[in-house]
C-alpha cells in the first residue's frame, strides 16, 4: 500500500472514533511530528524563503566567492593544521 492509501485508509478510520482522549493523543502525534520535521529542516518556507532572497541580494553585491576560490581557501586551512 502506497503513502496516500495508508492516510486515506487512517482517515477513515479517525473519523470511526469518538473517544476525544483517544484523539487527543493521536493529535500529539501528529503534532510532534510536525513539530520535528520543522525542526529538522530548521526553517519554515517563509523563513527559507527570506534565506533565499537575503542570498540573491548578496550575490547582487558580489559578496560571494567561487567554487574554486573556495577549495582553495579550505586548503590553507589545512595545511594550517599541521
Amino acid at each position: 500500500m502506497d503513502i496516500k492509501s495508508e492516510k486515506t485508509a487512517l482517515i477513515k478510520e479517525l473519523e470511526k472514533i469518538n473517544d476525544e482522549a483517544l484523539i487527543r493523543a493521536i493529535q500529539s502525534l501528529v503534532d510532534y511530528a510536525s513539530k520535528r520535521d520543522q525542526e529538522y529542516l530548521g526553517t519554515t518556507v517563509d523563513q527559507y524563503n527570506d534565506e533565499l532572497d537575503e542570498a540573491d541580494t548578496q550575490i547582487e553585491k558580489g559578496e560571494f566567492i567561487v567554487h574554486e576560490d573556495a577549495v582553495k581557501l579550505v586548503k590553507g586551512w589545512r595545511t594550517q593544521e599541521k
